[in-house]
């Protein structure tokens, strides 16, 4: 069991040479991280506050959110239950207010360098873009020093959204009062060769494909 806290500011100043604008200054202070971890039994692990959220790729979700996550481990077995909302307390204004994430994961490890796994994750937007994916899929996910690793992952998503029609115009026209349903899957495969010399050199090599449209 551990605790964190951390706390940053900052102070920007612009000087105009234009007599007609004023100098402006600009000073925050938040709470970036404060979290306590708690081992509640031999094989569970409880994380409360505000945290990091991501996963192993970072390509799902990679903030940090205000929270819980609770994370089950028997032997191969890892189970990940978690649920976060935007920073709004002690925090500057960013993109992750007024929304909400629930998520879950499964892995199997293969090996020490080697798991499988599926996921389900869904997001809840109470703001005025309203977008609301909800993720799913499978990973495997090799991770050698030197030698051969892999990369593969097959995903879905549903869902619907204001922002994908709006094409990050102003939400108060009238294409933005519609949302659009979100059906799109894809899938990416990677490898990589890392060669046993100084500097560790290595070659990558990867395909990926998604289904939709800008």
């Amino acid at each position: 069991s551990y605790a964190i806290f951390e706390a940053g500011g900052g102070r920007s100043d612009t000087d105009n040479d234009n007599i007609t604008r004023r100098d402006t200054t600009n000073e925050n202070a938040q709470v970036t991280r404060a979290a306590v971890s708690l081992a509640v039994a031999d094989k569970v692990q409880l994380l409360l506050g505000r945290t990091d959220f991501e996963d192993e790729r970072e390509w799902l979700f990679d903030r940090t959110l205000d929270g819980f996550r609770a994370i089950y481990n028997d032997g191969p077995w890892r189970f990940d239950l978690g649920g976060a909302y935007g920073r709004d307390f002690l925090a500057t204004r960013n993109s992750t207010e007024d929304t909400q994430l629930a998520v879950t994961m499964l892995r199997y490890r293969i090996d020490a360098d080697w798991w499988i796994g599926g996921y389900l994750l869904a997001r809840e937007d109470q703001t005025g873009l309203d977008h609301e994916p909800v993720l799913y899929g499978l990973r495997s996910i090799n991770e050698m020093k030197y030698g051969f690793s892999h990369a593969a992952e097959l995903g879905f998503a549903s869902g619907h959204s204001r922002w994908a029609i709006n094409n990050n115009n102003s939400t108060n026209d009238e294409q933005a009062d519609q949302t659009e349903d979100i059906d799109g899957w894809a899938f990416d495969v990677t490898g990589k060769y890392t060669f046993e010399n100084a500097w560790r050199p290595c070659f990558v090599l990867g395909y990926a494909y998604g289904s939709g449209q800008k």
